[in-house]
């Protein structure tokens, strides 16, 4: 590799734990040393680094969750289910492109226009296989991109049968067992919602696979937080407006995510900024100061668990909503904590401008500070928050 390029590896390397998070976790993993494995799922051998179209790119090199754990030591015991899942996938893949092309003179365009983004759903299967090995991990992969939307069926959005059968029956079975998630958005998780150790790996380009057999073995920590509000389909009021090959109609409005849910106070699977590691933390509010417009707060960090590790704290305002349509909290500032050792803390100092907490006003188009209270809060996701303070605006001001 030249020069800049091993830059940007070891970059990315360095710092993909960061993009990585537990939905859920026990105290199963992280494990001491390489093993035997029972690894399954689409997402083994093909594995997805960076989605379609311009989410993906050209890498000098790439290699497979598979090759990743062998890479690290381990001895992988699913070696059949793995080919058999092979012959399967060529086996559908002629239908696949047969079908995309039927859609496209349907719709009356070409072919390489229309399957811009397409991409195949999961189907279902049968292997049988000698399922053995000392822990077991499940990859789950779902492709997508420009081009094409999501779709609320079976074997994308929505798990396929086999994949519910095997991913509770594995988990009931192993011990230590993990769901891994290499998915670039929402999976309806609902049918597996049992299982105690499910991590989104996420796609993190040429690195994607090598993350995975460090955060296995506690060599690296996660420490992001979820963008999105993972949910089941059926609580989104407009999930099924999608799709149209010619327009989207957002008639959700502003209440899109985290939005709508802390609004309605609808209970989200797994809210925005949501996020687990290794470790826990405990917050607290420090300092809170307002001078020349500026809110100054300091916020308490502390690593109540056992391992090293990084926590995001996430700062969010109630506007008032008695004249303009507001959302119950919008999201303002975020920070990260450096890396923190058991019982210690780190301090994490914000500053928000309170000419930033303005809504927009269509009817004298204009931002303005409305008259009433301004409840800011902090917390580690949207669904768990504490007061920091109330900024009381006495009058409107444009």
């Amino acid at each position: 590799m030249l020069e800049y390029e091993q830059k940007h590896f070891d970059f990315l390397n360095n710092n993909a734990q960061e993009c990585c998070l537990f939905l859920r976790r026990n105290s199963e993993f992280p494990i001491d040393k390489a093993c035997s494995i029972y690894l399954v799922g689409n997402g083994v051998r093909h594995t997805i680094k960076g989605g379609t179209g311009s989410g993906d790119v050209d890498s000098r090199n790439f290699i497979n969750i598979e090759q990743a754990f062998i890479s690290s030591g381990f001895t992988i015991t699913s070696s059949k289910w793995l080919d058999e899942y092979d012959k399967f996938k060529k086996s559908t893949k002629k239908s696949y492109i047969k079908e995309g092309k039927r859609l496209a003179r349907k719709s009356g365009y070409l072919a390489c226009v229309y399957t811009m983004g397409f991409f195949e759903e999961e189907h279902d299967y049968i292997i049988n296989d000698d399922i053995k090995g000392d822990i077991c991990i499940y990859v789950l992969s779902r492709n997508s991109g420009e081009g094409n939307d999501r779709r609320n069926i079976k074997g994308d959005v929505k798990l396929s049968e086999t994949e519910v059968k095997d991913i509770n029956e594995l988990n009931k079975k192993f011990k230590k067992f993990m769901l891994v998630l290499n998915v670039g958005g929402v999976v309806d998780l609902t049918p597996v919602n049992t299982v105690s150790n499910i991590l989104l790996l996420s796609q993190l380009g040429v690195v994607t696979s090598t993350i995975l057999p460090q955060i296995v073995l506690g060599k690296a920590n996660p420490s992001g937080k979820l963008s999105t509000t993972w949910a089941s389909p059926n609580d989104y009021p407009c999930f099924n407006e999608f799709g149209d090959l010619h327009d989207t109609y957002y008639k959700e409005g502003i209440y899109v995510g985290y939005r709508y849910f802390s609004t309605l106070k609808k209970k989200a699977l797994y809210p925005f900024g949501y996020g687990l590691s290794y470790t826990d933390f405990s917050f607290n509010v420090g300092n809170v100061c307002f001078n020349n417009n500026i809110l100054s707060f300091d916020i308490n960090v502390r690593n109540i668990g056992n391992y090293n590790g990084k926590e995001v704290i996430e700062a969010y305002v109630s506007k008032p909503n008695d004249r303009l349509d507001n959302p119950y909290i919008e999201l303002v500032s975020y920070k990260k904590t450096k890396e923190i050792k058991s019982n210690e803390v780190d301090k994490l100092s914000f500053e928000i401008n309170a000419s930033d907490l303005y809504s927009y006003d269509e009817s004298i188009s204009s931002k303005i500070l409305l008259r009433g209270d301004y409840v800011v809060k902090v917390g580690n996701s949207s669904d768990n928050l504490i007061d920091v303070c109330i900024l009381k605006v006495k009058n409107d001001i444009i």
